[in-house]
This record gives C-alpha cells, structure tokens and sequence, in this order.
C-alpha cells in the first residue's frame, strides 16, 4: 500500500500542475516549464538513485516520504514562481525515487512464485489510485484551491511516517 503514496503524488501532480501554474500567475509556456521541472526531477532521481541505493540503502524509502512531504509542504505555501520551479523538480526526484524504491523492494521480498501476482495486485491499486487521486484532486482543488491540496498531501504523508515509526518501534518491542 506504500507503494502507492508515490503513484497518488505522481497523479496529484499532473492533475493539479495546470492549475498551479495559473495560480501563479503563468500562462501556458510556465506550465511547460513546470512539467518540463517536475520529470527532470524525476530522471534525476533514476539517475542517481541506483548509486544512492549501492552506497547506502537503508533509510531511503523514508527519506522520499520525508522529501515529499516537505516538498508539498513548501509547494502548499509558497506563491513564488522560482521556488515553484525548484519544489517542482524536487517533489520529482522524491515522488520518482519513491515509485522506484517501493517497486525493487516488491520485486525483491516477493517469492518467485508470487511475483506476478504481487505486482498485478500493484498495477491495480495504481490504476484505481490514478481515477481517485484526479477525482479528489479536482474536488480539493475546485473547493478549496490548488496549494491546499499539497497540504492534504503532506498531512496524509506525515500519518504515514508515523505509522511507519510505531510499527517500527512495535516490532523492536515484540523482539525483546
């Protein structure tokens, strides 16, 4: 299921991304430029994370759930083109490295017999997170503007983060 948060904000993105744009005051030739941002962001981060992923694999996959929610965080107050520009291409390297960490670690802990099975089960979820994700982006934003809905985002990426810390700290307790 974690493994979706990624797909929520890769779809989040590319719903809301017009709009944003607008907001602050661009037109579309800022709008391509902040697409244009966000996946270079995201090939920075396939470039770099399999290096990252050799030298130092523990704490990655929080550290993309860290990154973006304090990315979205930044996006959800911030009325600043530039900054938009830099969070954008950011939010890209954390959504990106996210997917592409949450999909090896599938792929590594599923048993070779259950592999097809595990990542179908993904590909479903994904689907079903890509009509839900626009349909309540599009609700969020329409009600109550476009940086609210990066503000939802970071608040549902922060319950994660603490799930992820009592289970962690639940499983250290059960092992004593």
């Amino acid at each position: 299921m974690i493994s979706v948060l990624g797909s929520f904000g890769l779809q989040l993105t590319i719903t809301v991304l017009p709009a944003l744009a607008y907001q602050l005051g661009g037109e579309g030739s800022f709008y391509a430029i902040l697409d244009i941002t966000f996946t270079a962001g995201g090939i920075a981060a396939g470039l770099i994370l399999g290096i990252i992923l050799k030298k130092q694999p523990k704490g990655v996959f929080i550290s993309t759930v860290a990154g973006m929610m304090g990315t979205s965080i930044v996006i959800s107050i911030n009325h600043n083109a530039a900054i938009a520009v830099l969070m954008l291409f950011l939010f890209g390297v954390f959504v990106t490295g996210h997917l592409i960490v949450s999909h090896t670690y599938i792929q590594l802990r599923s048993s070779h017999e259950m592999i097809g099975r595990v990542i179908g089960v993904r590909t479903i979820l994904a689907s079903a997170v890509k009509v839900t994700s626009s349909l309540l982006t599009g609700l969020f934003a329409a009600n109550f503007g476009v940086h609210f809905i990066y503000l939802i985002f970071a608040a549902l990426l922060l319950i994660t983060l603490v799930i992820i810390f009592l289970t962690k700290m639940f499983q250290k307790q059960l092992a004593l």
